[in-house]
């Protein structure tokens, strides 16, 4: 079959959500949707997954994620973004505009608390960490974070960019999302989740930027590669041309 419905579809996955097609259809008033899985569109061009697979320019490798993903922040801000945040902001970026999935704005501190917490990336301080309540809801939000990062994946794999930014371990650690989901739940503020530390505040600060980015826009840059790469395809297109009349 030329269609594959929303659940499944690599251009129209529901990053992080448990609902089946048929909630989503229920919960949306709409009828399910079918996209063509040999050709999209991004910016009204059609793009066919031979050309993705055969491309150089990484810009189109990213506009076609984002169309897939369905993000809402634009490329100047994903390059600034350190690698191992890309996949937990394509989430919690969707999710926070999603009419599917209701996430509070303590919630999503849980989340950004944890990825940039000094504990992170110290195994030995993580082993101290004491979780002393472990909220049902917590644990279900792990869960659809952890489809989303695999729905991130397999775009990232049809798309061609690199799959570490979106593996799970670099971006999230369930204890410490735990840990932080009860102080976040109890009032604690930003300062005090991020340890008082300015360099953590700072990070958090960005991040929830880009969670929370609603205007999408492609670079000029990608838009110089765009033209360039269109010539190109003319050029090659008039030398066949010209080869087959010879």
């Amino acid at each position: 079959s030329s269609g594959i419905n929303a659940e499944y579809g690599c251009y129209s996955t529901i990053l992080g959500s448990a609902a089946s097609v048929t909630e989503k259809c229920i919960a949306s008033s709409l009828a399910v949707e079918t996209v063509n899985c040999e050709e999209f569109l991004v910016k009204e061009k059609a793009v066919t997954l031979v050309r993705l697979q055969g491309c150089k320019r990484d810009s189109l490798r990213w506009a076609s994620f984002v169309k897939c993903a369905k993000v809402t922040f634009d490329t100047t801000i994903a390059r600034q973004l350190p690698s191992h945040y890309l996949g937990l902001c394509c989430i919690l970026n969707y999710w926070w505009h999603s009419p599917l999935i209701h996430l509070a704005q303590w919630e999503l501190n849980a989340f950004l608390a944890q990825a940039v917490s000094q504990y992170a990336t110290d195994v030995t301080s993580l082993r101290r960490v004491l979780v002393s309540v472990v909220n049902t809801r917590a644990i279900n939000l792990a869960l659809q974070l952890a489809r989303g990062a695999e729905a991130l994946l397999q775009i990232a794999s049809i798309t061609g960019l690199s799959s570490d930014p979106f593996l799970l371990y670099n971006y999230f650690d369930g204890k410490l999302f735990s840990f932080y989901y009860y102080l976040s739940d109890q009032g604690s503020t930003v300062e005090k989740l991020c340890d008082n530390l300015p360099d953590r505040i700072e990070m958090f600060n960005f991040l929830m930027m880009v969670v929370q980015a609603t205007n999408l826009s492609i670079d000029e840059e990608e838009e110089e590669e765009e033209e360039e790469e269109e010539e190109e395809e003319k050029t090659e297109g008039v030398k066949k041309e010209t080869k087959k009349a010879n």
